[in-house]
């Protein structure tokens, strides 16, 4: 038989049935158990679906049937809902606080709940809330399916979805109201799904993640991250409601699925899990592992059962083997006389032949050495025991030996790691037989570390008359080639942390604008990742328009391949970025040049300026109401002079014409007119120095309630307050501030006639950056807004509305809104406003806050009705104003005492003096506070007081607010006297400091 076997020697044949027979044995029993094992794995993977579906069903009964359901069940029985008359007619403006508290807190409950809402039995909403607050946009739902199901429905809930919005998915579950002053009404939660989703992604079948969610009509709602098997799984549902887990067997893989419903049979969630055959086999590879070593051992068995019985068969050749070994020493003289025939004998033959072919071409071995050494890569000839038995002269110089310590020396000495590196050599190498690019480091003599790069292959020598097998290695130093590596990546390192660190947008674009580099600030201004723009043309990306024209601008990138050179882009440009937002920018772009000068791109570098203009703006706006305020503190000052002498003469006059007189009726209605004007002066006191605010700390919050509530009396309209708890206070002058609230109250009654919720807030806001639109310094800040939902103001006058003597009511000064800016910008705060037509406008305001607490505001007794006061002294009076000083004079000889005059600083400390030294002194004087060009009232007084500390003096002012005249006592004043003033005011003055018998 064995010899019927055509090509193949007798050892050959015998050799290959023997193996062929236990090596077919051996596959026939490994096959059948392998079948067998995959079956096993197959039930496994089944009972394992089982279990979790049993699990995801507890999870679902559990926060849904049980926990959602008796939720609607309380909120549906609640005495709150029920004593709401739903059947009764209502518009959008009428709100149920308690009913809005209670599905508050309810919202607040759970985390999975992301808003509530109640509708009548005409469908229409009487409340919601959600996570923003409560809302006030009712909506209708007569028409809605929700409320078509719920009516129809026995069970008293009905559920709708799920519902996919933006990054939430979400199911509405309603349930009726029960009990009541009526039978309609229901109450409804909108569910986010997103904490059901959570724990299907914590289901791992085979350490993975291979749950699927669907909706009624197979939308996939939520998949493993990186799956794209939605399709796939949706094609093996069933149509109909499946109360029970469903099995389906793919090619590939096996699906299971089952129906979740609220309402009965009624499914509004199918959840699905697919099992590929790969995960379910993947431990079968070890098994397939097994079986392959049970299959190799067999045939080594084989072929050492066929060697043994062989080898009497292999006698002849012990001589072609002696000769062999003769040859690989050396002898290349070595030849074999056999007459055998056969195979043997060709064997024979050719080997004479070969002998005699190597004695012709042989080399020498001082000629291999020569080549050897000649080479600049580090050579080593190793045996199987890794004994170094040759090297060349590259190696030893690399490595600081001589060649006798080198031979001999084994390769775990030169290796980094020693025998761990020697051993992934090996098993490396006995894969492929050969072994290239293996980056290690060698030690050399001296213990430093040498970086190479190794390559080896297998190769067999004869030495005497022992057969060696001998491993060449050939290793390159790669120093250099790592410091340049390392250089290039620090480089490329240092290039990102610099565009990263940059703050302005930067973008790369190749010489046809496609897009290849670009950093986080440009993504965040365009709108564009850089993933999904990068081959992009620079145009779709970067899209700017002029900001007049509102054309798209030139393309700079061409601009700049056309020049050559950096080019700056002029006028005002606006980016418009993906989402639709405006930025104002402004932008530039250099050529890229690669080592030849050629232009291979173009670099584009663009800066964000919006919160800078806007930030200009502000400042620009601070600036000339500044202006404004210096100009009309001059006019109010002379005003103010002017008044104190019509007043103080209507005053005399008043007591020369009968109190039944005409005359007397006319010089009344002056005076009262004149106080009028007062009023006006004092409002144009505030944009001067003069106005500066007399600060103290104090709470904001009183002064929001109180002035809404006063200035709210009588009117249709009502105030909301939005309070933040702990509320910080402020170093305030609480006059004015009250005067900003009520000069913004009273715009927003006045901007609804028909009445309406103005809405007040106050919260704690901290600035961390001076880099803000409202040019406001870092820090803590108290944010007020107060929100009409009047006619609006257009857009095109919303920048002027804190202009003095700018407005757009018929009756009106212009001066309210100005004098509000004017105070909060003295207090170091900002004040704007935000409007739209026909919804409202918002006025914000940024009051620096004092963290500590304070004390609480002192409450001062109400005036008391003045009369005129007879007294008599001397009075010496300090005014620039001729008139002033006259009137004044008058009053005061009519009020009995006697005047002295002096018409500056100079002039009043010389009259003062005189008259001390004469033993006539003054009894007191009044100090006008300004003079200009001179000494003012305070610089006087302290003069004054040097000479005689018991001087008796009145600051005589119209700066009601200034510093002075509210510490008056500080700077050695005994009392005030504003200017213009009744004849009383000054009688009651002098008589507060003097004293006097009362007429």
């Amino acid at each position: 038989m064995i010899q019927k076997i055509k090509g193949l020697s007798f050892f050959q044949s015998l050799l290959l049935i023997l193996t062929g027979s236990t090596l077919f044995m051996t596959a026939a029993v490994s096959l059948s158990y392998y079948f067998f094992s995959r079956q096993s794995y197959i039930n496994h993977a089944t009972g394992h679906l089982v279990y979790e579906f049993r699990s995801i069903t507890d999870n679902f009964n559990f926060h849904f049937n049980e926990d959602l359901k008796n939720t609607l069940r309380l909120l549906s029985t609640n005495d709150i809902f029920r004593q709401v008359n739903l059947d009764a007619p209502r518009n959008n403006k009428i709100s149920y606080p308690p009913l809005e508290k209670l599905l508050t807190r309810y919202l607040l409950s759970k985390k999975t709940f992301l808003s509530l809402y109640c509708v009548d039995g005409r469908g229409r909403e009487i409340a919601r809330v959600d996570r923003s607050g409560v809302l006030k946009n009712y909506r209708d739902f007569s028409k809605s399916e929700l409320f078509n199901k719920l009516n129809a429905d026995s069970d008293g809930f009905a559920v709708a979805g799920p519902f996919k919005n933006k990054n939430t998915t979400y199911f509405t579950i309603a349930a009726h109201k029960s009990g009541g002053r009526d039978t309609g009404g229901f109450i409804a939660i909108d569910y986010d799904l997103k904490y059901f989703f959570e724990y299907l992604s914590g289901i791992k079948i085979y350490q993975e993640q291979l749950v699927w969610a669907y909706g009624p009509d197979n939308a996939n709602f939520y998949a493993p991250r990186g799956s794209s098997a939605s399709a796939e799984i949706s094609s093996a549902f069933s149509k109909e409601f499946q109360k029970s887990l469903i099995f389906k067997t793919l090619d590939n893989s096996i699906i299971a699925y089952s129906d979740y419903s609220l309402v009965p049979d009624k499914p509004f969630l199918r959840v699905a899990a697919k099992v590929p055959f790969a995960v379910i086999f993947k431990d079968t590879r070890s098994m397939g592992h097994f079986y392959l070593l049970i299959f190799t051992a067999s045939a080594v068995i084989s072929i050492l059962i066929a060697f043994a019985l062989s080898r009497k068969f292999s006698r002849p050749i012990i001589k072609l083997a002696a000769a062999s070994k003769n040859l690989a020493s050396g002898n290349l003289a070595a030849t074999v006389d056999s007459s055998t025939g056969g195979e043997i004998g060709m064997l024979v033959e050719n080997f004479n032949k070969m002998s005699a072919e190597l004695k012709n071409t042989t080399v020498s071995r001082d000629y291999v050495d020569n080549i050897l050494h000649s080479i600049a890569d580090m050579i080593f000839v190793i045996d199987i025991n890794s004994v170094i038995k040759t090297t060349n002269y590259a190696a030893m110089a690399a490595l600081e030996y001589s060649e006798s310590e080198l031979t001999g020396l084994s390769i775990n000495t030169i290796f980094e790691d020693g025998e761990k590196t020697r051993k992934e050599f090996f098993t490396r190498l006995s894969t492929d037989g050969f072994l290239s690019d293996m980056e290690l480091n060698f030690r050399t003599k001296t213990g430093k570390l040498l970086p190479v790069m190794l390559s080896s292959s297998l190769l067999k020598r004869k030495e005497g008359n022992v057969d060696l097998d001998s491993i060449i290695l050939i290793a390159k130093d790669i120093t250099a080639r790592k410091a340049m590596l390392a250089a290039f990546l620090a480089e490329k390192e240092h290039l990102a942390v610099t565009l990263r660190s940059i703050a302005d947008g930067v973008i790369s674009v190749d010489s046809a604008g496609r897009i290849s580099l670009m950093n986080k600030v440009a993504e965040d201004l365009t709108g564009w990742s850089f993933a999904s723009s990068i081959g992009r043309h620079i145009a779709e990306v970067l899209h700017i328009i002029c900001k007049d024209s509102r054309e798209p601008c030139e393309n700079l990138y061409v601009r700049v391949l056309n020049s050559g050179t950096v080019t700056d882009m002029p006028g005002e440009t606006i980016l418009i970025a993906r989402d639709g937002a405006e930025r104002n920018i402004t932008y530039s772009g250099a050529p890229i040049k690669d080592n030849e000068g050629r232009i291979t791109g173009v670099v584009i570098v663009f800066r964000d300026i919006t919160e800078k203009l806007k930030m200009e703006e502000n400042i620009t706006k601070a600036h000339k109401i500044e202006a404004v305020g210096i100009l009309a503190g001059g006019i109010a000052h002379d005003f103010n002079n002017l008044l104190t002498a019509i007043l103080g003469n209507i005053g005399l006059a008043k007591f020369h014409a009968a109190p039944d007189s005409v005359l007397f009726d006319l010089l009344s209605e002056s005076e009262k007119a004149s106080f009028e004007a007062r009023g006006l002066t004092q409002q144009l006191m505030t944009f001067s120095k003069g106005g500066v605010p007399v600060k103290q700390k104090a709470s904001i919050v009183s002064i929001l309630r109180d002035s809404a509530t006063f200035m709210l009396r009588g009117s249709k309209s009502r105030c909301d307050y939005f309070i933040e708890d702990s509320l910080w206070d402020a170093d305030m002058d609480v006059g004015q501030m009250a005067q900003v609230i009520n000069n913004i109250i009273i715009n927003a009654d006045q901007s609804m006639p028909d009445g309406g919720a103005i809405e007040i807030s106050a919260r704690n806001i901290r600035i961390y950056s001076a880099e803000n639109s409202m040019a406001l310094a870092p820090g803590n800040y108290i944010h007020i807004a107060i929100r009409d939902h009047g006619n609006g103001i257009e857009k095109s006058i919303i920048s002027k509305i804190f202009y003095p003597y700018f407005t757009t009511k018929e009756t009106g000064s212009g001066l309210g809104l100005a004098v509000s800016f004017s105070i909060i910008n003295k207090h170091g705060g900002f004040i704007g406003a935000e409007s739209e037509v026909g919804v409202g406008t918002t006025i914000n305001i940024y009051l620096p806050a004092v963290t500590a607490k304070t004390a609480k505001t002192q409450e001062y007794p109400a005036a008391t009705e003045q009369r005129e006061i007879k007294g008599h002294g001397k009075v010496l009076i300090m005014d620039d104003e001729d008139l002033i000083r006259n009137t004044m004079g008058r009053i005061l000889n009519h009020l009995g005492y006697s005047a002295g005059f002096a018409r500056n600083g100079e002039e009043a400390i010389s009259v003062f003096s005189e008259a001390r030294n004469s033993g006539q002194p003054f009894d007191a004087v009044i100090l006008d506070l300004t003079i200009p060009g001179g000494f003012g009232g305070k610089d006087v007084l302290a003069k004054m007081l040097k000479m005689d500390p018991s001087v008796k003096a009145l600051v005589f002012s119209g700066y009601s607010n200034d510093p002075i005249v509210a510490n008056f006592k500080e700077y050695g004043f005994s009392g005030v006297l504003p200017k213009p003033c009744k004849i009383e005011d000054m009688s009651k003055a002098l008589f507060n400091i003097l004293g006097a018998t009362s007429l």
